[in-house]
């Protein structure tokens, strides 16, 4: 259903923009690593001295940018593997198993995916796995811009930790067995509610429900909240990538990631969007180290007129999928760099180009970003380097 431009749409499309590919912390701290404070010194403007095997870096990188940064390095200095790969195929027969076990389902062939169906719920099976309770799956997917970094309160129907449990052992029965917690997100019945009835005064949304092809609740009890999971795949604890992108030269990479959504009556809705299959690993090499990795961004930062306060928050060493000389898919190592960014309101209008909208909606979509984001918004953002070679990768 299409929103007016300053509707949910408007809102939900900015947010995804603005925020980008969002760092966020993991539900449970590391609470056996003890990480150390360690002073970086710069002898001239570009020079750094570090040490790699840190798990903290605090220094001042250029005018306007400081690095008070989690080295996120399963492997320390040591050499990194290289793998040929392919696209996984997930198993319908498996899959049927664990969301409809017992039930006499005929399974239908469709474009090369197997699904599975009935009047409530729906199964694809292939080269990614859908599985969703539809009614359900569609009311509460339409509240994914209130999915915020740090909403982890537990829910009256189950703990979050309860919840995590049942979905790692329901991917692990899919066939999923190496993978990480990216981030969690709760949202109660009140934040539900208080969205839900902000779109009362959307004429298409009332005559969407009126005609009654559109999910709508109207009251939201404190056993209506909804849990949301995202999980990375992993490979020797590294995570891999799991967005797609198409690289240099236009070429498709699907991504590998995972998304749950999780209410009183269990998982309403569980998306695997691709996976990885290890072929043989074809080499091992030596990676930029923490000190190469802030001078590639010092580099990247020197070529921009106005910085405002930039903060690197984080460095993570990941596996990105992509397509070898040979035309083959491999596994190379990269890091992940993330980025906070102080902005003014008006320098996000005049970003996204809302300084050319009627007067009116100017003040309304103003006000829209300063409900979501505050009078004194911090963006975040992520920039990414071949960790072989120290190339910037332009990533969503």
């Amino acid at each position: 259903m299409e929103k007016r431009s300053i509707g949910l749409v408007t809102i939900i499309t900015f947010l995804l923009f603005v925020t980008g590919c969002a760092a966020s912390e993991d539900i449970e701290k590391r609470s056996e690593t003890s990480l150390q404070n360690v002073e970086i010194s710069s002898t001239d403007s570009t020079t750094l001295v570090s040490n790699a095997e840190t798990d903290f870096i605090e220094t001042q990188l250029a005018d306007g940018v400081t690095v008070q940064a989690l080295v996120d390095n399963p492997v320390g200095t040591g050499k990194v593997p290289v793998y040929t790969v392919d696209y996984l195929r997930y198993s319908p027969e498996k899959a049927k198993e664990v969301f409809f076990a017992n039930q006499d389902i005929v399974m239908q062939e469709r474009n090369g995916f197997f699904v599975f169906e009935t009047p409530e719920e729906s199964l694809t099976v292939g080269e990614n796995l859908s599985y969703s309770r539809i009614w359900d799956s569609v009311l509460y997917g339409q509240f994914s811009s209130l999915e915020k970094d740090g909403e982890q309160e537990d829910l009256p129907f189950c703990s979050l930790e309860e919840a995590k449990i049942e979905i790692e052992r329901t991917l692990k029965r899919l066939g999923v067995n190496d993978f990480e917690l990216d981030r969690a997100y709760s949202i109660n019945s009140k934040e539900l509610q208080r969205e839900e009835d902000s779109w009362k005064d959307d004429p298409q949304f009332l005559d969407a429900v009126e005609q009654k092809n559109y999910p709508y609740k109207g009251v939201w009890n404190p056993e209506d909240g909804v849990y949301i999971f995202y999980y990375n795949a992993v490979i020797n604890n590294i995570s891999i990538y799991g967005n797609y992108y198409e690289d240099e030269n236009k070429k498709e990479i699907w991504g590998n990631s995972i998304r749950v959504t999780y209410t009183n009556k269990g998982i309403i809705s569980l998306n695997i969007d691709g996976g990885i299959e290890i072929k043989e690993q074809i080499d091992s090499k030596n990676i930029l180290n923490v000190e190469e990795v802030l001078n590639k961004v010092k580099e990247k930062f020197d070529l921009i007129i106005e910085l405002g306060n930039m903060k690197i928050t984080q460095l993570k060493l990941m596996y990105l999928t992509v397509y070898g000389e040979d035309g083959g898919l491999q596994l190379i190592p990269m890091w992940k760099v993330f980025v906070e960014q102080e902005k003014s309101i008006d320098t996000i209008m005049k970003e996204n180009g809302y300084v050319q909208l009627p007067q009116q909606e100017q003040e309304k979509m103003r006000e829209i970003i300063i409900e979501k984001l505050g009078d004194n918004p911090t963006i975040k953002s992520n920039i990414y380097f071949n960790a072989l070679t120290g190339r910037e990768i332009l990533l969503q």
